[in-house]
């Protein structure tokens, strides 16, 4: 819950930590704060751990933090706290799914006019699109996790490559959010996001070649390389459903769009 509101969970609570189950507690809502007390199995908490409290229909996942005044730690034990803070968000992501999706079909059993019928259809393909987002940003997370527990050596190149895709990839997500939160796709809006969309294809091909040649002249490990081609894949496919989302809106254009291919040269 964002900083000021009252969580609406009070009493007795199923508690899961990490996944686990079986524990029964109690919930205090005070305020901005929550305290809890677990009367069954382990209720030590670390930095990370991953609680989700649950009371009929109402979920909520929490994610352990730092106390207050403690030194930041190691870089690898950050990259471990953002990784349980992106899971926890993904984890809340497949349960809004399941809920949204569950009221669509009640909805669409409804004598809807064609127009609301179609409105529905499309938001299945959105909230679909929205989850396998998700689940791209947790194996990128979890990527960068690996990589810092394991040490692996990426070169420069490599680096400045990822980022540029990262760059692209964001834009087109939060150019295509922007869209659909409007319900309107300009001619202009459609021909940027179609023109992103094609860069991100272009740079995954571009940049998996040049990790061959770096492979080929032993320039990079292995394991390192084979991650680096992942993450390629994990941005390039956020890029799709990116796209798919901006398209699923109310009002586009009735024309094909084509990318700007002057745009793309600057990728």
């Amino acid at each position: 819950k964002t900083k000021g509101e009252k969580l609406s969970v009070k009493g007795t609570v199923s508690i899961s930590i990490n996944g686990g189950t079986g524990i029964t507690g109690s919930v205090n809502n005070g305020g901005n704060q929550i305290s809890f007390n677990v009367t069954e199995g382990d209720n030590t908490l670390k930095e990370g751990d991953i609680v989700t409290i649950t009371q009929g229909d109402t979920k909520i996942t929490l994610v352990i933090g730092k106390k207050e005044g403690n030194q930041d730690k190691e870089n690898d034990n950050g990259l471990n706290n953002y990784n349980g803070k992106i899971e926890s968000v993904e984890e809340v992501i497949n349960f809004l799914n399941h809920g949204i999706t569950r009221n669509l079909v009640k909805i669409n059993a409804l004598d809807l006019d064609y127009s609301d019928a179609k409105y529905i259809g499309r938001l299945f393909h959105v909230i679909n699109d929205i989850e396998r987002i998700g689940d791209h940003a947790v194996n990128l997370s979890e990527a960068a996790v690996v990589r810092s527990n394991e040490k692996l050596a990426i070169s420069d190149e490599a680096v400045a490559e990822l980022e540029t895709m990262r760059e692209c990839v964001v834009e087109l997500l939060d150019a295509s959010i922007s869209s659909f939160e409007k319900q309107e796709l300009t001619i202009e809006e459609a021909k940027r996001i179609e023109t992103l969309e094609t860069a991100s294809d272009n740079l995954k091909e571009k940049y998996q070649n040049a990790h061959l040649y770096r492979l080929n002249k032993e320039h990079c490990e292995t394991r390192a390389g084979m991650m680096f081609v992942n993450t390629l894949i994990d941005f390039e496919r956020v890029g799709d459903h990116s796209k798919n989302i901006a398209f699923a809106v109310a009002k586009k254009p009735g024309e094909k769009i084509s990318a700007d291919e002057e745009m793309i040269k600057t990728y």
